[in-house]
């Protein structure tokens, strides 16, 4: 951490920091299929959501991750999980604050390496205080191989892609 406000976390009245690196985090992520979705449960936090819950002001100026691996696993009855991976991530985060001017919002700029077939690039632009959970988007895949997917799609989703691959793909929102 560079540039921590030390005084306001010691007396808890803030947390802040002009830049935050974390080199070759890991994120898991295991999702049980086996029963279906209690009613009534509630839904986890959004984004902004989790930012305002946050008593005491937060702000980042720049967060960056590097060499990060992010694993999102599915798993059903009796079976093992059909996992996605993407290996190589780097990201970077500005203006990450759960208070802010109205038209403030956080700069999402990330790309890893999908099942180590193709590049997955993302930008993000997500509101900090919206009155509805809305976000700008746009990302890409380059070429790769799609029965690299069959891992995660056979288990999570019955579902075999037996030849193909993506010349590229995108999305804007």
């Amino acid at each position: 951490m560079l540039g921590l406000a030390y005084g306001d976390l010691l007396q808890g009245k803030a947390y802040r920091a002009r830049s935050v690196r974390l080199s070759r985090p890991s994120f898991d992520a295991l999702v049980n299929r086996d029963r279906p979705r209690p009613p009534f449960v509630k839904s986890p936090l959004m984004v902004h959501e989790a930012l305002a819950a946050i008593r005491q002001p937060l702000q980042v100026d720049r967060l960056m991750i590097t060499n990060g691996n992010v694993r999102y696993c599915e798993r059903t009855a009796w079976s093992r999980p059909g996992c996605a991976d993407v290996r190589a991530v780097s990201l970077s985060v500005e203006g990450l604050a759960n208070r802010a001017q109205a038209a403030a919002a956080i700069l999402l700029r990330g790309q890893g390496d999908l099942m180590d077939a193709g590049t997955l690039k993302v930008v993000m632009s997500i509101p900090i205080t919206p009155p509805d959970f809305s976000f700008h988007y746009s990302g890409s895949l380059s070429m790769m191989d799609l029965t690299r997917l069959d891992g995660f799609l056979d288990i999570a989703e019955h579902t075999r892609i037996k030849s193909g691959s993506a010349q590229e793909a995108g999305v804007r929102h």
